[in-house]
C-alpha cells in the first residue's frame, strides 16, 4: 500500500432565502391571532329596531350574549342603550 498524494478541495455553500422574513412575519401574526382569540372575551351585543304599534314611534331593543361568565356585559349593554337614547333624543 502506497500513499501517493492528497487532493485538496473546498466545498462552499451560499444560500439566499428571500422568503424567510415573510414566513417569520406570517408565523408571528398567526401566533398573535391565536393568543388574542384565547384572551379576548367573546361577547355579542344586539340592537333591534322595529316599528311600534303607535304611528310614528319606534321600539329599540338592546340585548347581550356572553360566552361564559362576563360581569361587564351588563355595563356594556347599558352603555349602548344610553348612547342610543342620547342620539335619538338629540335627533
Amino acid at each position: 500500500i502506497t500513499f501517493d498524494s492528497v487532493d485538496r478541495f473546498a466545498g462552499l455553500s451560499i444560500r439566499h432565502d428571500p422568503g424567510k422574513f415573510i414566513t417569520l412575519a406570517a408565523a408571528l401574526l398567526a401566533l398573535a391571532g391565536l393568543i388574542s382569540s384565547l384572551v379576548v372575551r367573546r361577547r355579542r351585543v344586539f340592537v333591534r329596531v322595529s316599528p311600534a304599534p303607535e304611528a310614528g314611534r319606534t321600539v329599540v331593543t338592546v340585548g347581550g350574549l356572553a360566552k361564559g361568565d362576563d360581569d361587564g356585559l351588563q355595563e356594556v349593554v347599558e352603555d349602548i342603550l344610553a348612547t342610543v337614547q342620547r342620539r335619538l333624543g338629540s335627533a
